[in-house]
């Protein structure tokens, strides 16, 4: 049984300094979650292959025999333009060498819908409305392609869709 003299105590205030060190630590968190992703589908990683190997990139599937590795995917951009794209099947390359791939397939341009606090531009002081934006990234399947014979890597046509050298930027989607 409890003592008479038993009283709740109020917990200490949280300071500044730590409200701005908890806030830090959730941001942080936060943001590891949200960068690009890579989703193995073998259990013995493949070396990385050396960054001037060439990668090729195809929209649709290949005809088998390939060895999937893994998913990957670019980070998230908000621009729309050609120029982004080109970086981001750069950045597609550059991951499917890290994971010793030498192609991907099935590559998509996927759109992350996102609702935050935007600068809001209506006035001419800083300030943030709440609003919405679009972030872009591209997702495809780091595969290795083996020696094949009498074809090389160029040789290889895709089932679907077509080699890549750039893809064009997709139409907006109509506002809900």
């Amino acid at each position: 049984m409890p003592s008479a003299d038993f009283a709740w105590k109020d917990p200490q205030p949280m300071t500044p300094l730590r409200n701005t060190l908890v806030l830090s630590i959730l941001m942080f968190l936060a943001a590891a979650c949200a960068g690009p992703r890579t989703k193995w589908l073998v259990t013995e990683h493949p070396a990385p292959l050396p960054p001037n190997t060439k990668v090729d990139v195809y929209v649709g599937t290949i005809d088998p025999p390939y060895q999937q590795i893994a998913w990957i995917e670019t980070g998230a951009v908000a621009q729309e333009t050609d120029q982004a794209r080109v970086d981001q099947l750069e950045e597609l390359r550059t991951k499917a060498r890290e994971v010793g791939a030498n192609a991907i397939q099935d590559v998509k341009i996927l759109q992350k819908r996102v609702k935050s606090m935007t600068p809001d531009e209506r006035v001419p002081f800083k300030a943030w409305q709440q609003g919405r934006y679009n972030l872009y990234f591209m997702r495809g399947m780091a595969i290795k392609v083996g020696e094949r014979p009498g074809k090389t890597m160029s040789d290889v046509e895709p089932l679907e869709g077509w080699a890549v050298t750039k893809l064009p930027v997709p139409p907006p989607l109509p506002q809900q």
